[in-house]
């Protein structure tokens, strides 16, 4: 499964930034692009691959907006959970990962797409402080 994942955070965010309203919000976007395939602990059994990971600078907003396109992995060689948990597991690690590098009091939006059929249509969280992300929150889009 190859999934796109955006999320938008800042200090002094705006929830104008979710709108494309304006024909020159593009001249405050700064792209900055790296290829992130290294997972930090070798000794973990990977759940997802990173097939790409794009950072956006919004200065308009004082944001940055994280873009991950991640294939979710089937279960290792031995894995004896059942799929749905190992699906849990998975988004909750891919979550994990992408929230690393942000403030608890930072306003966080969130948005998955499936990348593979695009006539999927996008799901989304919400614009919130990274403290009040929880795993509920998380999961009520999926229902």
């Amino acid at each position: 499964m190859r999934i796109g994942l955006e999320i938008e955070h800042g200090r002094l965010f705006s929830e104008r930034i979710s709108m494309a309203s304006s024909d020159s919000e593009n001249d405050d976007l700064v792209s900055i692009s790296s290829n992130a395939s290294d997972r930090e602990n070798d000794d973990v059994v990977p759940r997802f691959t990173i097939d790409s990971e794009t950072n956006r600078q919004y200065s308009r907003f004082n944001a940055v907006g994280t873009e991950l396109i991640v294939r979710l992995l089937p279960p290792a060689v031995g894995d004896d959970s059942d799929a749905i948990t190992h699906f849990q597991a998975s988004v909750n690690d891919l979550f994990d990962y992408a929230l690393r590098d942000v403030n608890d009091g930072d306003m966080v939006g969130i948005t998955i797409r499936n990348e593979v059929n695009l006539l999927d249509k996008p799901i989304g969280i919400s614009f919130r402080r990274k403290d009040q992300l929880s795993d509920e929150v998380i999961w009520s889009v999926f229902r």
